[in-house]
């Protein structure tokens, strides 16, 4: 009955919760600590700086983790499931929709959910640099990641560079930013509690899941998914939750061929209108990318297969910051107790902000802004969501309202 319970609660929250991860954790802190008071708010708390410092989708790794305490592995499943399938629902009906956008006014809104793009991840950059960016040496490493990713399109260097900000943080930031922690028990009384055994089958499976696929000893993703490497590669690598997916998901997609850049853009703009994680995404490119493959290999589009697709790209992105929060969860306290970890994520929280940026303007800005009709579309949008804080699915309508009244008047 428990593990039902947490379902319904979770998908509830799938279907309502829209505005990003950071309005999904107030959403969850509303609905477990103060409704249900299934958590203190210290418990809670500790969730988050969990979930906050890990690579994975920070709102999705909170929910998973609620799932995991209050009703161990079958709630932990119930909890994702119930948070992610509307968003992947209603994120392969738009894909299925895409054809419908073929006439001017289609291009139009496509080209409205571009500007929204934008104006997201403006918004998400200027609020990660003030609460990321408190020391000098951070706004640095920021630079440094920034420069990095114009300058380079490979995504091992990308990754190395980050773990490098990390390690630089670790060693040359001497004042801990993260001084409050405890070391008292967090979860004792919880029915479900979990050892060191847990961290090391976790930890095992993430590391040993990292070599089947991304090192591919056995040439195991022909049996499987041949994405399923650079999904679970995004997943494993993305400190700072949704947003900072984006560059590894394009990567993935556009990079490769997969998807054109206007097609991806348009998702993930789609992504941002829809309740629940921003991870989904993966499920629209899944989608997106094996209809594709199956247009370049010359046969008939098969539905069921490219579905599939959806469903695992799905499960690839989200694996990985799951099994980290299982793994690390055991022994959180202990671990987040020494100063030199907490140092480490300060210097890779930063270089997430860089990361960011560089997307921010490339590909985003380069391609959604091309007119001065868009910068005043991108402007009135985001004073609208970050001054006036009205709700994404106002500004999803500004901005393809606006859009298509600005191409009627050039006809």
């Amino acid at each position: 009955m428990r593990a039902i319970e947490i379902f319904w609660i979770f998908l509830k929250l799938g279907l309502t919760s829209f505005g990003g991860p950071v309005a999904h954790l107030a959403y969850f802190r509303q609905a477990f600590v103060e409704n249900r008071n299934w958590f203190s708010e210290a418990q809670y708390a500790h969730l988050l700086t969990i979930c906050q410092t890990i690579p994975g989708p920070a709102s999705s790794q909170v929910g998973f983790a609620i799932g995991l305490l209050r009703g161990g592995w079958l709630g932990a499943t119930l909890a994702f499931i119930g948070f992610t399938l509307p968003s992947v629902l209603l994120l392969l009906l738009f894909a299925n929709s895409l054809s419908l956008l073929d006439s001017w006014v289609g291009q139009a809104s496509l080209h409205g959910l571009a500007i929204l793009t934008f104006i997201v991840v403006l918004q998400a950059v200027i609020g990660m640099s003030k609460q990321l960016l408190t020391v000098p040496l951070s706004w640095i490493i920021a630079v440094v990641m920034f420069c990095v990713v114009l300058l380079t399109s490979a995504l091992l260097w990308q990754v190395m560079a980050l773990m490098l900000c990390a390690i630089v943080s670790s060693g040359l930031l001497k004042k801990d930013t993260q001084e409050n922690h405890s070391d008292a028990p967090m979860f004792s009384s919880f029915p479900h509690k979990f050892t060191l055994t847990t961290t090391w089958l976790a930890a095992g499976l993430f590391v040993g899941l990292f070599i089947v696929l991304i090192g591919n000893p056995f040439n195991f993703t022909q049996y499987l998914y041949a994405q399923a490497p650079a999904y679970y590669a995004s997943g494993a690598m993305v400190f700072g939750g949704g947003h900072v997916v984006l560059p590894f998901l394009e990567q993935t997609t556009v990079a490769q061929g997969l998807v054109s850049q206007e097609v991806f853009l348009a998702g993930y703009g789609a992504t941002q209108a829809v309740p629940g994680p921003m991870f989904s995404f993966a499920a629209y490119l899944g989608y997106m990318g094996e209809l594709h493959q199956q247009l370049v290999n010359g046969g008939d589009t098969n539905v069921s297969n490219a579905v599939l697709a959806a469903l695992l790209a799905t499960l690839f992105v989200f694996l990985p910051g799951f099994l980290l929060v299982s793994a690390i969860l055991p022994i959180s306290q202990k671990l987040f107790a020494y100063a030199f970890v907490r140092r480490a994520f300060v210097g890779a929280n930063a270089a997430v902000v860089g990361l960011l940026a560089a997307t921010l303007y490339d590909p985003i800005f380069t391609h959604a802004i091309q007119s001065n009709h868009d910068v005043v579309i991108a402007g009135i949008g985001f004073i609208a969501l970050s001054r006036f804080k009205a709700p994404v699915l106002v500004i999803v309508c500004l901005c393809i309202i606006v859009k298509v009244l600005f191409v009627s008047m050039s006809m």
